[in-house]
Formats: structure tokens, sequence, C-alpha cells
């Protein structure tokens, strides 16, 4: 099981700065169970309201999971924006182009 675990964290800890909100949600989750199975919580609720209650808690982790991946994607697809090149700049970049073409010619 530890080439698992090892291998799930490098893959973690290569996912940027969620690396760190997924291991505190996840370790807060942890604790949160623990504390409620030893303070009987569990006990005096039906499997149904338990079964209900894990399943909306996954809906919102889905739900958080799609806007955080949508909002990386959305900041992949900006583009940094260039400044017109002054005339200057655009004559020796043509001049350039121009030569480089001659040069393959001959």
């Amino acid at each position: 099981m530890e080439p698992f675990w090892s291998s799930f964290c490098d893959y973690v800890s290569q996912c940027g700065r969620n690396a760190a909100l997924f291991y505190v949600t996840l370790a807060i989750l942890f604790v949160l169970l623990i504390t409620a199975s030893a303070l009987g919580v569990f006990d005096s609720l039906t499997p149904a309201i338990v079964v209900t209650g894990v399943c909306v808690g996954v809906i919102i982790l889905a739900v958080i999971l799609r806007w955080v991946l949508a909002r990386r994607r959305a900041s992949r697809q900006t583009t940094d924006s260039f400044q017109p090149l002054s005339y200057e700049e655009w004559r020796k970049a043509r001049s350039k182009l121009l030569s480089n073409q001659n040069v393959k010619r001959r």
C-alpha cells in the first residue's frame, strides 16, 4: 500500500497550491469523523440519514472541485497581451525576416 500513498502524495504535491487545501480539508474531515463517532452521534441516526449526509458532502466537494478546475482552466487560457511595436521595431523585424528569406533562397 505504500507505493500507492507515495505516488498519490507526489501527484497531489505537483498540483500546486491546491494540494495544501486538499490536505487540510482531508484532515478536518477525518478529525470531524473521529469526534462525531466518539461522541456517539452516529448511534442515534438511522443509516439512511448517514448515507444522505455522505452523499450531500460528496456533491458539495464535487461542486467545489469543479469550480477550482474551471478557475484553473480559465487562468490558463488568458494570454499576455503584447504592446504594439513602434515603427522602428517593426522596420527592424521586417528587415530581419526579409534578410532571412533572401539567405534561404540562395
